[in-house]
């Protein structure tokens, strides 16, 4: 009962409020070059601010991703559990996920990307760049780039939260900082968990994340350091041929920042070191689940076949850094740059055979049989010109790979300013490119085939629109087109069990998006502060016509982004967030031959927000109207579910 009062009254507020999605563009990082940091040059720039990510009702920041036009996240498990990140059109391994610029990119395989260890609390903010461009970002970023910026431990402040609902979920989240004479020190962590919305959906995750900070006159360096594990029941993540599938990851991470500046000069740069341990279980182990008896894994009758040797163990370890000095002379600011990154997996499934080693965190003394390496070197170059009211940026980057050899990936920028009225009018070409992961390379067990024969995927893309803003009214439209060539894709052809890897020979995506925000000085009516709306159109000249594409081809083909902020009262908010999309392609049910299309998918959160002094107490609710969701093939999302929760904050 209590259950369908709570629904109702959201629902009337949600009805009330007809919705609309916010995006709060910082203007000022429209075009700047690598100058001001990893993501500041494109003109597809959108910055997502803290206080924007804090009110909505989303546990990791990952899950605010589904709101945002440009992007796309086919979650298997929200909360962080896992999501796999793609804009405009491109898969999730052709996105770069940065945090404070560094490179998250796992070379065993993307769906580790978002493994970020931060408490939604922490994050400082989110900056998207929807067109992809090696010669900014470096590999990986072929479709476009996210990074993720965290708070620095430039104050003292503390906060904490806490927070539970259905299905047995627990959220339990702190972090301090504190700063004095220009040294500053932070740590925060937290422990999530719940039982599962349907069978095998569990999970449990537990992640602690700590902060040096130094600034002076010159700049500022800062070292972030976090651990974090997962477990979750992976029903259906990878395959609906073996449903009852767990998985185990451990990521560890550790970088370094700075920025310095003197007179005319500039210098950027970190070092890093990231590893990810991971096991995964084609047949779940456990109480009540599969028992190992011998060499073969028993539930009840059903017995693993003889292939199944025991369950996939990998660990994959990058290291790398940047550096980058600029130099402003004249109209002119040039940057020359370096980058490093090495990249190694040690597996009993990807790689060559090589030493054996024992697996390590409750393996029951299985051993890791392979190995490979693989070291990665660019050097770009970039000029950015100021003149009247035009900004022109061109650059290069030449990247050197061990396993691949070498590329050559320029591009161009240029943005027009009317200032009569404040209109950007922006264009650019970019080539972009990616790398196999070892997955795509390697892997080779319960129906999944990878190739050694793989090719780097490469793509240009190009982008014409305008950005103006009239009163407190923000309007963005843009066209876009990737020309994709060698494209990777996981596909199954019909008649077959196998998924295999592949190059798909060249697929051409067209389209267009934009968003409109309108942020009045005062609320409308009394009660609306903020209201917007986003959308994206696309599509692509090829079909899995003959085939199932896993990937590149399930692009989404329309999407309706929808977010509004109301103030109930005087300390009483409601933040509602939606969406509505299309996905292209299919999927196959269990035993069929013939794809079924993707269905619709429309989702409705919301968060009622009220505020005593430095406490904030939280009800919200997500996917309000219970909604079939599925952004994968067979891989059911969560229906309607209700939270609620309180945090304290001081010196915030």
């Amino acid at each position: 009962m209590i259950k369908k009062l709570l629904l109702g009254l959201m629902a009337i507020c949600n009805l009330a409020a007809t919705a609309q999605d916010t995006l709060n563009i910082d203007t000022l990082l429209i075009f700047d070059g690598r100058t001001r940091g990893p993501l500041s040059q494109s003109s597809s720039i959108a910055r997502i601010d803290a206080k924007t990510l804090q009110q909505a009702p989303v546990h990791s920041v990952e899950d605010f991703l589904d709101y945002l036009p440009w992007l796309d996240l086919r979650s298997r498990g929200n909360m962080g559990v896992q999501g796999d990140l793609s804009i405009r059109g491109g898969n999730y391994e052709q996105t770069l996920i940065m945090l404070d610029g560094v490179p998250m990119t796992d070379a065993q395989t993307g769906h580790h990307n978002l493994n970020l260890l931060l408490p939604p609390e922490m994050y400082g903010s989110m900056e998207i760049s929807a067109n992809g461009a090696s010669r900014i970002y470096g590999p990986k970023a072929m479709s476009g780039a996210v990074n993720f910026t965290t708070q620095l431990p430039d104050r003292n402040s503390a906060i904490a939260s806490v927070f539970g609902g259905e299905n047995g979920f627990k959220r339990l989240a702190a972090g301090a900082s504190g700063y004095y004479k220009g040294w500053g020190a932070g740590i925060s962590g937290q422990t999530l968990s719940h039982n599962g919305f349907t069978t095998n959906t569990d999970m449990e995750q537990n992640s602690l994340f700590g902060q040096l900070y130094r600034k002076d006159k010159a700049g500022k360096i800062w070292m972030n350091a976090g651990i974090g594990n997962k477990r979750f029941g992976a029903q259906n993540f990878y395959s609906s041929r073996f449903p009852l599938q767990q998985e185990y990851t451990q990521t560890r991470l550790i970088t370094v920042n700075w920025e310095y500046y003197w007179g005319k000069w500039q210098w950027v740069g970190n070092s890093y070191y990231r590893y990810n341990h991971d096991r995964f279980e084609l047949y779940r182990e456990g109480e009540g689940r599969y028992q190992r008896s011998g060499k073969r894994y028993v539930r009840g009758t059903d017995t693993t076949p003889a292939w199944y040797a025991g369950h996939n163990y990998h660990q994959s370890i990058a290291r790398g850094g940047m550096n980058n000095i600029s130099r402003r002379l004249g109209v002119h600011n040039v940057s020359i740059g370096l980058e490093y990154r090495s990249e190694f997996v040690r597996s009993n499934v990807l790689g060559e055979p090589g030493d054996t080693l024992e697996v390590p965190f409750g393996s029951d003394g299985a051993r890791f049989t392979r190995s490979a390496r693989r070291e990665n070197w660019s050097v770009y170059l970039e000029d950015k010109i100021q003149w009247n009211n035009w900004v022109v940026s061109g650059g290069i980057l030449i990247n050197r790979n061990s396993a691949f050899g070498n590329g050559v990936f320029p591009g161009i920028e240029v943005v027009k300013t009317l200032k009569k009225v404040p209109v950007y009018i922006f264009a650019s070409a970019n080539k972009g490119f990616r790398l196999p992961t070892y997955t795509d390379l390697y892997y080779n067990i319960g129906g999944a085939k990878g190739s050694k024969l793989l090719k780097p995927e490469e793509a240009v893309c190009y982008e014409l629109g305008t950005r103006f803003m009239y009163k407190k009214h923000n309007f963005r439209i843009a066209g876009f087109a990737r020309d994709g060539k060698n494209l990777i894709d996981w596909v199954r052809f019909n008649g077959s069990n196998v998924d295999s890897a592949a190059n798909l020979t060249q697929v051409f995506y067209f389209g267009v998006d934009g968003y409109w925000e309108y942020v009045p000085k005062k609320p409308l009516a009394g009660v609306l502060q903020k209201i917007g709306a986003g959308f994206l159109v696309m599509n692509a000249d090829k079909k899995s016509d003959g085939f199932q594409s896993f990937y590149a081809l399930d692009f989404i083909g329309q999407k309706y982004t929808l977010q509004a902020d109301w103030k109930l009262h005087k300390n009483i908010n409601l933040t509602t967030l939606g969406y509505l999309q299309k996905r292209m392609g299919g999927y196959k049910k269990p035993g069929a031959t013939i794809e079924t299309a993707y269905p619709h998918a429309f989702a409705m959160d919301l968060r009622l927000t009220a505020t005593v002094k430095k406490l904030k107490l939280f009800a919200e609710v997500t996917n309000v109207f219970d909604s079939p969701m599925m952004d994968l093939g067979n891989l059911q999302l969560p229906g309607c579910w209700i939270k609620a929760g309180i945090t304290a904050a001081v010196g915030r």
